[in-house]
């Protein structure tokens, strides 16, 4: 695990300030504390991604107990296969080294800690997660954990080419290595529920998909991806979202997640990834919704000129209307046509 280079991320970084706070762990209350620091991107980056700056936090020493986790080395036996017959477990083993990187706990007593890093962005099952190359941290037997060495190279060439900003993995422009993500197929990429502790530690990168990126969104809408991807969700499901391109489609980058969890050397950082419109309503209306508010807004209008014409014109004839007189049937003729000039204004208005 690379320690984070500002140079990697660009931009001008404002001063460290650090916030503390007592998140309760295993029944008991313990102080966590943070660093954090904005980096304002360079126009040229803004321009490039949609994001504005990026908000890093690091966790400052005491870890909680037992959250760190130090690189150990394995050689023995492991399971390669398992299979049952008659309801008894036959397993195969075989002799195996295993060089696990350092890694961080995503034991469930530690959800308070990495909600405290997070806002509440995660663990959550409004999100969707991905981790790069989760086996290098999932110190599982029998998950090709042998390529460890080859993987933490992706993950260091991964990083050193600003991975960040990376245009994330499609068919026909490869940006990085397929070895990095874990795609159901070569045009889907996979997300594992943000509640969902599939991995059981972190030693990789790890990208936090929601609904307030609005470069994320604006990609599953040009996609035609329903915000239902983020509903609920029975337990142990996973999902995939399709990796389109076109004229008609905004390039999907992985500073598109709302915050990525880097684990490093020298502790364990969040990245939020800000546009600047975060606290904006986004525009999420239905085409059902839509098509029914302009039909509302038609019908008021029309209803509410015409309505105003029979008032009005009977003024101007002389015609009475029921016991009303002239001055009154003016005002109603009057409040009728403003009525109606608002519901059309706002009928072209959404239209």
């Amino acid at each position: 695990m690379e320690k984070i280079s500002d140079d990697l991320l660009e931009g001008k970084s404002r001063k460290w300030k650090t916030v503390k706070g007592m998140v309760e762990i295993g029944g008991k209350e313990v102080e966590v504390s943070y660093r954090e620091k904005v980096i304002e991107l360079p126009i040229h980056r803004q321009q490039e991604t949609g994001i504005k700056r990026i908000r890093r936090r690091e966790l400052i020493s005491p870890l909680p107990k037992d959250f760190y986790l130090p690189a150990e080395h394995f050689d023995g036996l492991e399971v390669v296969s398992e299979t049952f017959k008659d309801g008894k477990s036959t397993k195969e083993y075989k002799h195996a080294t295993r060089d696990y990187p350092p890694a961080y706990s995503f034991n469930s007593k530690f959800d308070n800690v990495y909600k405290f890093l997070t806002n509440n962005i995660y663990p959550s099952p409004s999100t969707l997660v991905h981790a790069m190359n989760w086996t290098l941290g999932a110190r599982i037997q029998g998950h090709g954990l042998a390529e460890s060495k080859k993987g933490q190279e992706d993950i260091k060439q991964f990083k050193n080419e600003g991975m960040y900003f990376q245009e994330i993995y499609h068919p026909n422009k490869k940006k990085i290595k397929s070895s990095s993500t874990f795609l159901k197929s070569e045009s889907e990429l996979y997300f594992a529920y943000g509640d969902e502790s599939y991995v059981k530690y972190y030693a990789t990168p790890v990208f936090i998909f929601g609904q307030k990126n609005r470069n994320f969104t604006n990609y599953l809408h040009a996609t035609n991806i329903s915000s239902k991807i983020f509903g609920p969700h029975g337990k142990g499901l996973h999902t995939y979202i399709s990796l389109k391109e076109g004229p008609s489609v905004p390039k999907l980058r992985w500073c598109h997640a709302d915050a990525a969890i880097i684990p490093t050397k020298r502790g364990l950082n969040v990245l939020f990834f800000e546009t600047g419109n975060e606290n904006e309503p986004q525009e999420e209306e239905s085409s059902h919704n839509k098509s029914l508010e302009q039909r509302v807004s038609a019908f008021i209008g029309i209803a509410g000129i015409g309505a105003s014409l029979f008032f009005l014109g009977s003024s101007v004839t002389g015609n009475a209307i029921g016991n009303l007189n002239t001055t009154s049937g003016n005002w109603i003729g009057i409040v009728l046509l403003l009525i109606g000039i608002v519901g059309a204004f706002w009928y072209f208005h959404k239209k």
